[in-house]
This record gives structure tokens, sequence and C-alpha cells, in this order.
């Protein structure tokens, strides 16, 4: 059960936090020859399934929600989401705390009701706890760094299903 029924959904980055972002590939995702999940992103992604808004909110230009979903639905990821929102389809690009204001507005729920999680420090996390959001920083940093704005830390997301108790229940 979410902890004073506070966290109503969550909000995942796409490229490098749930899909891997391979270099030297162009174009829409879906149509590469290859794609590929973060390591722990479909244990992650079940960890929180039982929020009713499960959504992708990423910065990606070439590709459109539609896509964004498709190229999920490779690698077995897409049932676990709810939406698919891309900064070019939101009027408004990460880090600007604007786009999370939007994809608040977009999903129906308020920012403070609303999990961020991302590998971005600076456009991920930075902007989504300036609205009030909760944040998990999804890094694999070996020195000890500091992330004031990030209420989670895990060092990938084969960690983030035993962390979330804290958050998500009594």
């Amino acid at each position: 059960m979410v902890k004073g029924g506070r966290i109503q959904g969550v909000v995942w980055d796409w490229g490098d936090t749930l899909m891997r972002d391979i270099p030297g590939h162009a174009g829409p995702m879906v149509g590469w020859p290859h794609v590929e999940a973060m390591p722990g992103a479909a244990a992650a992604l079940r960890a929180l399934s039982g929020l009713s808004v499960r959504c992708v909110a990423t910065n990606a230009t070439e590709s459109d929600g539609g896509q964004v979903a498709e190229a999920l639905d490779r690698v077995d990821l897409r049932t676990f989401l709810t939406h698919f929102l891309t900064s070019s389809e939101l009027g408004v690009s990460k880090p600007d705390p604007r786009f999370f204001e939007e994809v608040s507005r977009v999903l129906g729920v308020p920012t403070g009701a609303l999990l961020a999680v991302g590998n971005d420090y600076q456009k991920d996390i930075i902007p989504a706890k300036a609205v009030g959001m909760i944040t998990i920083l999804v890094s694999p940093a070996e020195e000890k760094i500091e992330f004031p704005a990030a209420d989670l830390v895990v060092p990938s997301l084969h960690d983030l299903p035993d962390l979330l108790g804290h958050l998500l229940s009594g």
C-alpha cells in the first residue's frame, strides 16, 4: 500500500533508464535493428506495477509516444506502462521543470503524488524535485557523490525493488 496514499504514479525516463541508448543508431528506436532493455528494467517496472499511472516521459526527439511504446514492446516492457509522452508532444524539454508540470497535467495527477525515476541527475532528478515529485536516481557511480535532490539513489534497476519498501508501504 502507498504510504498515506501519497504516490499515485511513476514517471520513468526512457533512454539509459529503461532502454539502452545504443550509440551509432539513428532515427526512432523502434526501427533500430537491435534494441535492449536496461538490466533490471522488467523487475523494477513490475515492482511499481500496482500504481495506477505508469508513464514514460522522455526528451526523445525522433520518436513520438506511439513509437516509444512500440520500442518498449520489442523488449516486453510495454505492458507495465500506461502512458508514453515525449518532449515534442509536451511542448517542453527536460531539464525545464515545466516538462514535469506538463506531464503531471496530462496524467491528471498532482506532482507531489508522482515518483520520478531517471539516470540523469541534472535532467531527470533536479527538475522533478523542483516541482515536488519524489525522485529516484539510478546512478552506478563508484565514488560517494551527494545527490541532494534525489530521495533515493540506486546503483542499478536491479536494486530498486528491494529498496522501494519505505517509499511504498506503511
